[in-house]
């Protein structure tokens, strides 16, 4: 199997990808909450 076809975009590590996503779902799920909070 080719190294190139398992090397994900951007990030060296699809791990890399997994903890971004993570972080980017907390970070709206509080910003969100919050807009709700004031605006309620």
């Amino acid at each position: 199997m080719n190294n190139d076809e398992n090397k994900s975009p951007l990030f060296k590590t699809w791990r890399q990808w997994y903890v971004f996503v993570i972080v980017f779902l907390i970070l709206m799920i509080v910003l969100l909450s919050l807009f709700t909070k004031a605006f309620s």
